[in-house]
């Protein structure tokens, strides 16, 4: 990153910058005049993916990117800070609303990129432990519908009737709250019972 600031800033400052930039806790971001992302800091670029090159919206939802543009022509025309909530996509699909703060860097007074942080305002749904608890018959049902058996093979391997299978899976759907063996299988995986390979 110090390279690419270099150009804007004299050779310790951006270094210093740098260094700066990576201290910081919160995910931050330095552009360029044009909000252009000139460097990141690790936890930026683990939040929102390597974003370096790209515009500062970039990674914000279509529908916000208006806003941070004129927030940015405001900073340009000698706005000091701006704090913005915007929703931005991470770095593995999801879209969290963030909180962004930031201010223009200048030289000799004039305006050479931009210093942001920002934090997540929103927080995550934990991930469900799996409550459901299948009897040992459900979980062989359950097994042998992720392997692909029908109900006559099934039938065969279990040493069960026809019907009796049929009485199983029905359970087995009833268990995990679906309506289909294949929405049974995706539960499942889903839900940690069963691994597909």
């Amino acid at each position: 990153m110090a390279s690419t600031l270099a150009a804007a800033l004299a050779g310790t400052e951006a270094e210093e910058l740098a260094d700066a930039l990576e201290r910081v806790r919160f995910p931050a971001y330095v552009t360029d005049a044009q909000g252009r992302i000139v460097g990141q800091n690790a936890a930026s670029v683990e939040f929102t993916g390597d974003a370096r090159g790209r515009f500062v919206d970039s990674t914000a939802v279509p529908l916000d990117r208006p806003r941070i543009r004129d927030s940015i022509a405001r900073k340009l025309m000698g706005a000091d800070a701006t704090v913005l909530r915007v929703k931005a996509t991470t770095s593995d699909g999801a879209v969290r609303q963030i909180e962004v703060s930031s201010v223009p860097l200048r030289r000799r007074g004039q305006i050479v990129g931009l210093f942001g942080l920002y934090r997540p305002v929103d927080v995550p749904a934990p991930k469900e432990a799996p409550e459901k608890r299948l009897t040992p018959r459900e979980h062989e049902v359950l097994t042998y519908l992720a392997a692909g058996c029908s109900t006559d093979q099934m039938a065969e391997m279990m040493g069960l009737s026809h019907a009796t299978v049929r009485n199983h899976v029905k359970r087995l759907l009833r268990a995990l709250g679906v309506h289909s063996r294949l929405e049974a299988v995706a539960a499942g995986h889903r839900d940690g019972l069963i691994d597909l390979i």
